[in-house]
């Protein structure tokens, strides 16, 4: 059983024990996704970020985490981020936040993200990155959350991006140091190697062209 189904009310319970970090990671995203529009998050879990973000719509293939999701107003469908539910050009923003490590065929959910999205919209990840200390310490846990994981350095996802058709065109970071040891919001700060959380905004690299 998928476990942010399993233990879907543990997972967003962290949320409440570390509420700085959450702040923290919402101001990181919030940095990128800085306008109004029609938002999709794809692995949207029980849409603590959806919530605040103001997203409103929502995907994941974990049925009780988006019970979770929809009663924080989220409209939610069980899918997976290699098939979307979607008509092409619907969204302003796709975000993917600490989901993309999760996929199983990482290029066709950022090419399902990029058909769904209008050509003037934006592509957003947030995402744990491998090369930091805090990707380094999740490596190593025995977290019921993380042991399937495939993390992404930020080399891998520039790459990947590339490979899909997409321009970076910002990059945030936050949480820079354990967060069980975080008891203050920490302000986001440009570019990345020094957050363990990174958020990386993208763009189509070209419009006129189809996904």
């Amino acid at each position: 059983m998928n476990p942010f189904d399993k233990f879907a009310d543990r997972y967003d319970s962290w949320y409440e024990k570390y509420p700085a970090v959450f702040e923290s990671e919402v101001a990181a995203l919030s940095r990128v996704l800085s306008w109004e529009g029609l938002f999709l998050e794809v692995g949207v879990g029980t849409g603590r970020f959806a919530e605040r973000l103001n997203v409103a719509f929502g995907v994941d293939p974990a049925f009780n985490a988006l019970r979770m999701a929809k009663s924080r107003g989220i409209r939610v469908c069980k899918a997976v981020a290699e098939n979307l539910p979607f008509r092409n050009a619907l969204f302003d923003a796709v975000i993917f936040c600490f989901s993309l490590c999760f996929v199983q065929d990482k290029v066709l959910s950022l090419m399902e993200a990029k058909r769904v999205l209008k050509d003037s919209g934006r592509l957003i990840i947030g995402f744990i990155d491998r090369d930091s200390f805090l990707g380094k310490k999740y490596m190593e846990s025995a977290s019921v959350f993380y042991e399937s994981a495939s993390f992404l350095s930020m080399n891998d996802l520039q790459n990947l991006l590339g490979r899909c058709g997409f321009k970076t065109v910002d990059v945030w970071q936050t949480i820079f140091c354990d967060p069980e040891n975080i008891k203050s919001f920490e302000e986001p700060l440009e570019g990345w190697g020094q957050g363990g959380f990174v958020v990386v905004g993208a763009v189509k690299a070209n419009p006129f062209c189809s996904a």
